[in-house]
């Protein structure tokens, strides 16, 4: 006796039948199933501010062997990230940088002959300055346009730290962007027309930058710190 029964999918298996999440402050939280080792779930996500987020896939049931592997693209179908296996255990996890009203794809899929149930979400990451022109933190020169040392942290791949100053007197000035623990920092400045003033990575055979460049009193400059590669 033959028999068969059809498998049901939870999920669209390609991007045009991607499911949308319901996103709230970037935070959602969706429970999906890959009923084969050869199944994957799309998802469509819209984040509705900007700032950094996490994306996380880990499964729910213990007694299946889903080993999880998470995919993000772009709306242009651009990979921005992919995670298997974060520090040794069954868990992907992908943080990229969003704006309000960006579209991404997010693909779940497994790693080898495994399947099983498995929670998909977000969580948001606290960022320290300003991730855009438009956001930059103020900072504030003296009369000579001189600034005290400041400490930041470009956390996530894709995330940049801005800053804005208004130059209070005519002069040159260096602009030095120091790495810790091997991070290697690049520096762009741009105008308030978003050309560029200035731009280094790797100075003087470091992975430090530094830039010189000329200010003109009441003007606004725009330091943007990011790292490279």
């Amino acid at each position: 006796q033959l028999a068969w029964s059809l498998s049901t999918d939870d999920f669209g298996d390609t991007a045009g039948s991607a499911q949308e999440l319901d996103v709230t402050n970037n935070l959602f939280e969706q429970d999906g199933r890959l009923g084969t080792s050869s199944d994957n779930d799309w998802f469509v996500y819209v984040a509705d501010r900007e700032g950094l987020v996490t994306f996380r896939m880990e499964p729910t049931n213990s007694n299946e062997t889903l080993d999880p592997y998470l995919f993000v693209l772009d709306g242009s179908m651009a990979i921005m990230g992919s995670s298997s296996r974060v520090d040794g255990g069954k868990l992907a996890e992908v943080s990229i940088q969003v704006s309000a009203g960006q579209v991404f794809y997010l693909q779940t899929a497994s790693l080898g002959r495994t399947m099983g149930d498995y929670r998909l979400s977000s969580t948001a990451v606290a960022d320290d300055y300003g991730s855009s022109k438009e956001n930059a933190f103020e900072l504030e020169l003296d009369g000579q346009n001189r600034l005290e040392n400041l400490e930041g942290a470009v956390d996530i791949s894709f995330d940049r730290d801005w800053f804005q100053i208004v130059a209070q007197a005519d002069g040159r000035v260096r602009m030095s962007l120091t790495g810790v623990d091997g991070f290697d920092p690049a520096i762009l400045v741009v105008d308030t027309d978003g050309r560029i003033v200035a731009a280094n990575d790797d100075f003087g055979g470091s992975a430090d930058s530094r830039v010189d460049l000329r200010l003109k009193a009441n003007e606004v400059y725009y330091i943007e710190a990011s790292g490279f590669g």
